[in-house]
């Protein structure tokens, strides 16, 4: 059973009652364990400081809330240290959590591991190959050799603390290795991994030079899980181009993911890889969100307010809003450049449409952050100077985490959301304006590079590669009647509404723990879907 992720957990190095699990004999092991780099707590391990009060729908309160009464176990994650001398027993931190049903064990890593493993390797060498973006890769071997050491210790970490056929869910890309070191250590583990990240297709993979590696521990696992199908058939071909994978089993995509006309358009996808004597599922689960928390923030007398201040302070202005992470694959110095164009030709817009861009600082320690934040800066400076009025301000920009809470009124108070990455896993922005949307007249304007897209069909889709499309797509969402707009969106609310995060784990973890056999020779049944009942959605690139 899902219990939802009310529970908060204690402050890094609090220590539980159940803080000794690393000590246990193997029959008072717990048999699960979530493997992910960051803690279930709101610090930011990179900073050691708490964060801004996260979104609801991110990772971390969907993981948290997997564990319960019925499902306890342990969740590895790193913590900094700064002395050398918390490094002798790499991988016996103390465990901790203040619910009883999560035990914290700490894979303790120094500033260096940190700058190579994560800063370097993962944002820098990885990062740019996943979101199909090689002209900012950067190698180096050694920064290979720190995050394969990284990603041992991890492994090691959980073989120690949970019986040896345990079933342990791997996240993400920086932890890519865990799972061939796992099956190494456990090879009666049930293993399974997500991308929360797209997956490239097999030439953009290849330019990895350790790309053998990487896809020998990924079929290491009893179940690999990607947000669409698309990124499963490019994981797929990968796999076979690369080190000879066999896909064994293909279906027919459910109608909720089908599409034609655009990237992430498939009707088939491959279910199953068979690697040496193994059998490997693919599958696809796009994560939902929780929409009654969103509602319930809604309701509360100081969103009334919020939504209030907001409109006072543009009067009479239609909202378009950016929220983005600042990454370079977020779009949002193309947004920029599109909205520039827009007050530029047509002079009718300005003084009564705003461009909110809320910007959610990244690591400075990463280089390219650093570059892309001076190209937004400029971008907003170069706008609002050329535009600006005593009495409009074009882009109220702000380089700041906010609460989840001024999020949803921002979504509130907003006509347009504009969600544009070059590429993205998913995106759980455009999800959440959709919940928050109610009956209103609104319109999500979103790339069909995001994975989102595939199921958010009623979208006006945009390619955030063609100005010509961005200029269009913005046009197009901000002269849409109001029918058309509330159309639109109570189809894509239906599909938010349908889905929740809980959903998302609860479908994963149950294919993980089925009796597929994971080896060859004991035969195995795959139902394909049934084929569609209904015409595929076309979405042509740069139209609604």
């Amino acid at each position: 059973m899902i219990r939802t992720g009310s529970g908060e957990v204690g402050e890094l190095g609090s220590h539980a009652a159940g803080a000794s699990v690393a000590r246990r004999g193997s029959a008072t092991r717990p048999s699960f364990a979530v493997v992910y780099h960051r803690a279930p707590t709101d610090a930011d391990p990179l900073i050691g400081a708490p964060a801004a009060l996260h979104s609801p729908n991110g990772i971390i309160p969907t993981l948290r809330g997997i564990f319960g009464p019925e499902r306890a176990g342990v969740w590895v994650a790193w913590t900094r240290v700064d002395d050398a001398g918390d490094l002798r027993n790499r991988n016996a931190a103390p465990a901790y959590s203040s619910d009883p049903a999560i035990s914290v064990h700490s894979v303790p890593l120094s500033a260096s591991d940190i700058e190579t493993f994560y800063h370097r390797f993962s944002k820098e060498a990885l990062w740019p190959v996943i979101c199909s973006s090689p002209d900012n890769v950067r190698f180096e071997e050694s920064h290979w050799d720190a995050f394969a050491e990284v990603n041992r210790r991890f492994a090691e970490a959980v073989a120690e603390l949970v019986t040896p056929d345990a079933t342990i869910w791997v996240h993400d890309y920086n932890l890519w290795l865990v799972p061939g070191v796992l099956r190494e250590l456990m090879p009666a583990a049930r293993i399974g991994f997500f991308h929360h990240t797209p997956f490239p297709a097999a030439d953009v993979f290849a330019i990895l030079p350790w790309r053998a590696e990487i896809l020998r521990s990924l079929l290491a696992c009893d179940l690999v899980g990607f947000h669409v199908p698309h990124y499963a058939n490019n994981f797929a071909a990968t796999a076979a181009n690369l080190v000879g994978a066999r896909v064994s089993c293909k279906v027919e995509v459910s109608s909720r993911y089908l599409t034609v006309g655009t990237p992430l358009s498939t009707s088939r996808t491959a279910a199953e890889l068979e690697f040496g004597a193994r059998r490997i599922a693919l599958n696809a689960y796009p994560v939902g969100i929780d929409s009654a928390r969103i509602d319930d923030l809604r309701a509360t007398p100081g969103h009334a307010r919020r939504v209030e201040a907001i409109g006072r302070a543009l009067p009479g202005q239609q909202v378009v809003l950016s929220i983005d992470r600042l990454d370079y694959v977020k779009g949002s110095v193309q947004k920029l450049g599109a909205y520039e164009r827009l007050l530029q030709r047509h002079p009718e817009y300005r003084g009564v449409i705003a461009f909110v861009c809320i910007v959610a600082p990244a690591v400075d320690a990463i280089s390219v952050h650093r570059s892309v934040r001076a190209e937004i800066d400029a971008l907003v400076g170069r706008i609002n100077g050329r535009f600006s009025t005593l009495a409009w301000t074009p882009v109220r920009y702000f380089y700041q985490p906010l609460s989840f809470a001024r999020v949803v009124s921002w979504y509130e108070a907003s006509s347009i959301a504009w969600i544009a990455p070059l590429r993205d896993g998913l995106n759980l922005v455009a999800k959440e304006f959709v919940a928050a949307s109610g009956d209103d007249a609104k319109v999500l304007l979103l790339s069909e590079f995001a994975g989102a897209h595939v199921e958010l069909k009623h979208a006006v889709t945009v390619n955030p590669y063609s100005p010509r499309s961005m200029d269009l797509g913005l046009q197009t969402a901000l002269d849409m009647p109001a029918a058309a707009r509330r159309r639109r969106m109570r189809n894509m609310r239906r599909v938010v509404r349908s889905s929740t995060a809980d959903q998302w784990a609860t479908e994963f973890l149950a294919e993980l723990v089925s009796d597929r056999p994971a080896t060859l020779g004991a035969g195995v049944t795959r139902t394909a879907a049934a084929t569609p009942s209904i015409a595929p959605h076309r979405a042509p690139a740069g139209s609604s």
